[in-house]
């Protein structure tokens, strides 16, 4: 008989339906007893049969860690733990804004634990890529909140939070380059880039002048750290043997839709409604329903957030034209940048992958 703890080891750690999760584990218990019988027949007393089928098998982590990565349909619980982000900037709409740092504190200590935890262990679970990026949007919506406190300079003030936040994106993507053991020039000419334009974007604004060299720092600026960010979802998700392109453009898709919301956090019902989507993103069966989730998510979140910083409550045709026409700019954007590379990367690396995970 089939040793049960095998069985159940791997049984604790798959994320994946219950139904999906029965057949797979009636699988696992078939293809070890055929193992098991050979053995036997082959003249090995049974009780090293049965060891010896488990050892040919493989590390019960690593068996679970697989099947996760092959189906792509996570378990209720996961695909709401994927939505808490969202969740989370939701609630600061109705938490005092005295308690609004404390909250994205707490928030973030609790993302990053958790995150850090699951990256030693060497796992990548279907949460883990929005709660990664909730770590870096909890950072961005503190600084938010306390940076004007501490800077007297409007000018400062509404620059310095998105220079810091970029600044820990550039430092995150140069220690995943150089851990993972590839595209370290390119991360560190990116970092370069970012670093120089960055330093010429703080003297401009120290001394308040902003010329033409400020807008080419700023253009620099955006363009090394969205390649940084790409970079950094392809180290920690799309070439790992248990992550994929989902994930990478789920934790890009969190990313940027939480920190562009920062400004806009009072829009409850729209987070919500992409709470809703990145739930449907987890439970989704076919990448091409996955894509559609991923579209829905960038759609409601490019709609409200031009429509609200023009300020929805006018009731003016030609700010709701004006705020559709940005979000087809936004989305068009967003949907390159959180899908196309991505899809297109992972298409390029699959020869060099576990043929378990394509």
């Amino acid at each position: 008989m089939i040793d049960c703890l095998f069985l159940t080891q791997i049984e604790r750690r798959l994320d994946i339906p219950a139904a999906v999760k029965e057949q797979v584990l009636r699988e696992l218990a078939s293809h070890l007893a055929e193992i098991r019988e050979e053995l036997v027949e082959a003249g090995m007393n049974p009780v090293l049969a049965e060891f010896e089928a488990e050892n040919r098998l493989g590390n019960p982590s690593d068996i679970a860690a697989r099947l996760n990565a092959t189906h792509s349909t996570a378990s209720w619980k996961s695909a709401l733990l994927c939505a808490v982000p969202y969740i989370g900037l939701a609630l600061l709409s109705v938490i005092p804004s005295s308690l609004s740092a404390a909250f994205m504190i707490i928030l973030g200590m609790i993302f990053t634990v958790a995150s850090i935890r699951e990256i030693v262990l060497n796992r990548r679970p279907v949460w883990l890529a929005p709660w990664l990026a909730g770590v870096l949007t909890s950072c961005l919506l503190v600084l938010d909140i306390n940076v004007p406190a501490i800077m007297k300079n409007d000018l400062i003030t509404a620059n310095i939070s998105a220079l810091i936040f970029s600044t820990l994106i550039a430092v995150f993507a140069l220690i995943a380059a150089w851990h993972v053991g590839r595209w370290k020039l390119g991360t560190s000419i990116f970092c370069l880039m970012y670093f120089a334009a960055a330093l010429v974007a703080a003297y401009q604004l120290h001394h308040s002048t902003l010329g033409t060299a400020f807008s080419v720092s700023i253009l620099v600026l955006t363009l090394s750290i969205v390649a940084l960010i790409v970079y950094l979802s392809r180290c920690i998700f799309e070439v790992h043997p248990y992550g994929n392109a989902v994930q990478a453009s789920t934790f890009l898709l969190v990313l940027f839709t939480v920190a562009g919301s920062a400004e806009v956090s009072h829009f409850a019902v729209s987070q919500l409604l992409c709470a809703c989507a990145i739930i449907w993103l987890a439970r989704a069966q076919s990448r091409q329903h996955k894509c559609s989730a991923i579209y829905a998510t960038l759609f409601i979140y490019s709609l409200a957030s031009p429509v609200a910083k023009a300020g929805l409550e006018s009731d003016s045709p030609a700010i709701l034209a004006t705020g559709a026409a940005l979000s087809a700019l936004v989305s068009a954007a967003l949907i390159y940048f959180v899908v196309s590379i991505p899809m297109h990367m992972e298409l390029l690396s699959r020869p060099n992958r576990p043929s378990i995970v394509r």
